[in-house]
């Protein structure tokens, strides 16, 4: 009974990230690029600075998810 809605979640989200390819285009270069620099530093990190760098990263994110979220419902 979840396969078909599984399968339109896939289809919906590969919809979604081709329009949002098209309409910013910055937005499929930066993904896999933060992606991968993510990666580099949780792999390089270790100790107190991999914590502090995990924290900083994660408090910028969610403070650009913030000031996006407020700005589309103005």
């Amino acid at each position: 009974m979840e396969k078909p809605m599984d399968l339109h979640k896939i289809f919906s989200a590969v919809a979604m990230g081709i329009a949002l390819i098209k309409l910013i285009p910055a937005f499929g270069i930066w993904s896999p690029l933060s992606v991968g620099i993510g990666i580099g530093i949780n792999a390089t990190s270790q100790g107190v600075s991999g914590d502090w760098t995990y924290v900083i990263a994660m408090s910028i994110a969610c403070g650009v998810l913030c000031i996006l979220s407020r700005f589309t419902t103005l």
